[in-house]
This record gives structure tokens, C-alpha cells and sequence, in this order.
């Protein structure tokens, strides 16, 4: 299969998954997101979402927590509760989480070097103002292992 039918297959299942498991109305088209095929772009006739692919439900629930908690700070985008009240939608073997998008620019950091690095260090500030009380209860397997290596 040629590259360009394997994206025309992708984007078919994406819509249909879509359709069938958000209340967002016609799907018009999806397009891939970064390089790694596992975030799209989803436009309906009027929004647009972000749909990621993920591996494992339980961290699809932490960071749903995780958003929500920082939504009362900073503006984030907590994922869409699919129709049967669901944070992800099954799809083949992975949990694709849809999203709404948030607009936003890229930092230029090659024009203004000091207001770009004063813009990011007062995110990180708040970001981590934010998270300051905040305890997860979820710990990925990988990073559950890093922690606690086996001798």
C-alpha cells in the first residue's frame, strides 16, 4: 500500500471513530499532527479538535485529573467525555483521547532571546504554582520501574 492510500485509510477510521464516539458533528477531515502518527488534527465544520493516540486507559484517566486541576490556573484543554461518558474511545489496540483545540503561536525565540526565555520561565512558574499540592495516584509502569530498578 502506498503511503499516501495508508493516510487516506487512517484518515477514513479516524473520522468514522470520531463520528461514532464524540457529539462534535461532521467530520470534514483529519490531518496528522507532528511526526510520530499517533496525534491528529480532526475539523468539523466549525472546530477543531486534537485526537491522540494512547497505550494505556489508566493514563489517559491521570491526565484527564491532571488538565482538570490545571484548567483553574492556566488555560489547558482536558479531554472530551466521549457519548457513553468515557475519557478515551477503544481503537484497535491503543485509546484515542479527543481533545478540543487551543489556538496559540510559536514563541520566535530567534528574534527576542530574553523576552522569549522571560515568557517561558513565567509559564513554568505557574505551572509548577499549579501542580504545588498536587498528588497523582498513578505512576506509569516505565516510571514506576526507574524508580524502583531491579538489582
Amino acid at each position: 500500500m502506498t503511503e499516501m492510500a495508508n493516510r487516506r485509510k487512517v484518515a477514513t477510521g479516524l473520522k468514522a471513530l470520531a463520528a461514532a464516539n464524540w457529539d462534535i458533528g461532521v467530520v470534514q477531515s483529519t490531518d496528522p499532527l507532528g511526526a510520530s502518527g499517533r496525534v491528529h488534527t480532526i475539523i468539523t465544520r466549525g472546530d477543531r479538535y486534537v485526537l491522540k493516540e494512547q497505550n494505556d486507559p489508566g493514563k489517559v484517566a491521570w491526565e484527564a485529573a491532571l488538565l482538570g486541576r490545571l484548567r483553574r490556573h492556566l488555560p489547558t484543554a482536558p479531554p472530551m467525555m466521549t457519548r457513553d461518558g468515557r475519557h478515551c474511545a477503544p481503537h484497535g489496540d491503543t485509546f484515542c483521547v479527543l481533545y478540543p483545540f487551543l489556538q496559540g503561536h510559536r514563541l520566535d525565540h530567534q528574534r527576542n532571546v530574553v523576552e522569549g526565555a522571560k515568557f517561558v520561565g513565567e509559564a513554568i512558574g505557574r505551572l509548577h504554582g499549579a501542580l504545588r499540592c498536587y498528588r497523582s495516584l498513578y505512576l506509569s509502569p516505565s516510571f514506576s520501574d526507574y524508580l524502583n530498578p531491579e538489582v
